[in-house]
């Protein structure tokens, strides 16, 4: 369970905080923001003690775009679901 957080995670639900898009490309092309961009990936803050994925508290994580919850806790944005909903870790 995240520490980070005022929320205990439970069974196999993870708690993610939105990885910002980027603003631009790495050859310095700029991305306009009213462009509609897809969540798919965030940061784990939190896990629940059934979670059986090998991933810790901070890791990088690739997402489906369905299957999350917004929430909002103390004015922060995450988003929470289900661990069969994460399909990859980032390095």
């Amino acid at each position: 369970m995240s520490t980070s957080t005022p929320l205990s995670v439970l069974q196999d639900y993870v708690l993610l905080k939105e990885l910002k898009p980027e603003e631009k490309t790495e050859s310095g092309i700029l991305l306009l923001e009213d462009v509609d961009r897809e969540r798919n990936q965030g940061i784990v803050v939190g896990k629940g003690d059934t979670c059986k994925l090998p991933i810790e508290i901070g890791d990088r994580v690739l997402v489906r775009s369905y299957g999350f919850d917004d929430v909002e806790i103390k004015g922060e944005k995450y988003f929470f679901g289900k661990e069969e909903n994460i399909i990859g870790k980032l390095s």
